[in-house]
């Protein structure tokens, strides 16, 4: 388990959040959206509490809609479509930063658990190693000092 905490705290202690350039425009689009709503508000406000003229657009299916409401409604569409742009380039941000994250954690615990598991079955493959050469060092000795002990004629 130490070597799957050291693996995860070598890791993080340089972890960074992804950040982007797109972020700020967007951000900064989204304030124009924000201040054209407030625009849109007080327009709206205007033309009820003070009964001040007003255009309007003829929409096919739903006859003329005053001039407020139809910028009020593109600019909550644009808020919208702004913010899951947003959405889908953190998301597309963040799944690449992850997997970054997940090939880094999967190589240092890889590594480490090589280092401090392995080396105890390296050490036991190279004890074994030097047991069988042993062996057959001994076993070619045996055969030697038997065969020279035998007698000719059997």
């Amino acid at each position: 388990m130490a070597a799957i905490d050291a693996a995860v705290a070598t890791r993080t202690a340089e972890v960074r959040a992804p950040t982007s350039f797109v972020w700020s425009v967007i951000g900064a689009l989204q304030y124009v959206v924000t201040a054209g709503l407030l625009f849109a508000g007080l327009w709206i406000a205007a033309v009820f509490l003070l009964h001040a003229p007003f255009a309007s657009v003829d929409v096919p299916a739903l006859g003329p809609i005053p001039t407020p409401l139809v910028v009020l409604a593109l600019l909550l569409l644009a808020g919208f479509v702004l913010a899951r742009l947003l959405g889908a380039h953190a998301g597309l941000l963040g799944r690449r930063w992850a997997r970054r994250l997940r090939a880094d954690l999967s190589r240092e615990l890889e590594q480490r658990l090589r280092d401090v598991l392995f080396a105890r079955l390296d050490t036991i493959d190279a004890a074994r190693e030097r047991i069988a050469r042993a062996r057959a060092t001994i076993g070619a000795w045996g055969e030697k000092s038997t065969s020279a002990t035998r007698s000719p004629l059997t």
